[in-house]
């Protein structure tokens, strides 16, 4: 059994471990007050908006990660942090961000709990940018071989009748007494 003097420095072992294996996951993950302002943040989180751990604590997590759909900005009140605060005890979808270097498409899960000193606010952000790309690449190139495989057939459908008109041909040639042209 550990002293009780021995607890704090156990909580911040605890704590340093947790704080490498969040860091250590693809997706980011960030905890705001009810205000918005971030409390804590993973590495990948930091790296997406391209900014140091340091920098994002204390800052409003809209500001950080100003979302889009359909490439309008989201009004304050639809991000999914103000979401699960007002309307929905949990908010996902799919939304745009323009990363520092790139555009991304993330999907976000937003979620909220009470706390004594407050509600708070655990978003979990994964980048599906690739995947959906690599859907849309799949849905075009399905598309394209459907395209291919109707026209292959409109073209087997007309080898059949240009087989049918030559024999035709040969058929009146032979009732003429003439030589047949296809063989």
């Amino acid at each position: 059994m550990s002293q009780p003097s021995d607890l704090p420095s156990q909580l911040r072992a605890t704590l340093g471990k947790m704080e490498l294996a969040l860091g250590a996951i693809a997706e980011a993950i960030v905890w705001t007050d009810e205000a918005g302002r971030v409390q804590w943040a993973n590495a990948p989180f930091s790296r997406l908006v391209g900014k140091r751990n340091v920098e994002v604590l204390g800052a409003p997590l809209i500001g950080l990660l100003p979302l889009e759909r359909g490439g309008q900005a989201l009004t304050p009140e639809a991000h999914p942090m103000n979401l699960v605060l007002t309307t929905a005890p949990i908010a996902s979808g799919e939304y745009e961000f323009r990363a520092p270097r790139k555009r991304l498409l993330l999907e976000l899960t937003a979620t909220h709990t009470m706390l004594e000193t407050g509600a708070i606010v655990v978003v979990v952000i994964r980048d599906i940018t690739e995947h959906k790309r690599t859907q849309e690449t799949l849905r075009k190139e399905t598309k394209e071989k459907e395209k291919l495989e109707t026209m292959s057939q409109v073209m087997l459908g007309r080898e059949e009748r240009i087989l049918e008109l030559k024999q035709e041909v040969n058929a009146l040639l032979k009732g003429l007494n003439k030589p047949q042209k296809y063989v």
